[in-house]
């Protein structure tokens, strides 16, 4: 179009209504070995972060990256799913996630405690103290029967 109508490349673009951008675009996409295993490794230690979560601790170890491109590689690598083998042992995963979310992990909507600690200073109580049961007892016990 350019040659036959004797136009310059950008009135050219213009008269089709496309970008010259889009045109000239070259994919430069990264694959970088190195960040894929920390990426699953952080996922490993942490298994309920979802991408968000673990781009921020990419972050922190300075990792120049972006959401997108941790979701991406999130997605490719499966690290959202969860496989259990039998009943037992997703009580056993549950159980050890439901003390390390309510016991361990801090919340930032309370405040960087965890909901132990904020609904003990909610009521006016001192520090809540460790479960006396163990995991095993307590996921074999009928009221937690799935």
């Amino acid at each position: 179009m350019r040659l036959e109508y004797r136009r310059s490349e950008r009135r050219a673009w213009q008269l089709t209504g496309v970008g010259r951008s889009s045109c000239r675009y070259q994919v430069r996409r990264r694959d970088d070995p190195a960040l894929r295993q920390r990426l699953r490794e952080l996922a490993g230690e942490r298994r309920r972060f979802g991408y968000r979560r673990l781009t921020v601790l990419l972050r922190r170890e300075g990792w120049p990256v972006n959401h997108k491109r941790v979701y991406r590689i999130y997605g490719d690598e499966c690290l959202n799913e969860n496989w259990f083998m039998n009943l037992q042992e997703a009580r056993t995963k549950i159980e050890a996630w439901r003390l390390d979310y309510n016991q361990v992990r801090p919340h930032s909507a309370l405040g960087y405690q965890t909901p132990e600690e904020f609904a003990g200073a909610a009521r006016g109580a001192s520090p809540p103290t460790p479960l006396a049961f163990t995991t095993q007892e307590l996921i074999s016990t009928p009221e937690l029967t799935l």
